[in-house]
């Protein structure tokens, strides 16, 4: 059903001992309102599991809930990343994680 993959890419994270899983969406993050029909709505750049798992189980499509309680119960890291840009920035979007948890650092991207 909707949200399968996210929850199958957790729960391999999960199985894989991962410490953070990147989601290529077509939207640009979690939003404070649905952009599509409120043009001034705002992206969050950081959102704890709690608040992304409240935003997302009351209509936000972005991540399916039980991904996110899936990754907070295993303290996994969690990014949202639109993929029209993932090559140039991967400073955009919503990252999900702990409030007192650093975020992994970003790697370099190497292309041959």
């Amino acid at each position: 059903g909707r949200g399968g993959s996210d929850t199958s890419a957790v729960a391999l994270a999960v199985a894989l001992k991962s410490e953070k899983v990147e989601f290529f969406k077509d939207v640009s993050g979690i939003y404070d309102k649905d952009p599509k029909l409120n043009p001034g709505a705002s992206p969050y750049n950081f959102l704890t599991h709690d608040e992304a798992y409240e935003i997302c189980s009351r209509g936000a499509k972005v991540l399916h809930p039980r991904a996110i309680d899936l990754a907070r119960k295993n303290d996994l890291q969690l990014h949202v990343i639109p993929f029209e840009t993932w090559q140039t920035s991967s400073a955009l979007g919503t990252r999900i994680g702990q409030k007192n948890t650093a975020l992994i650092p970003e790697y370099e991207t190497v292309t041959a």
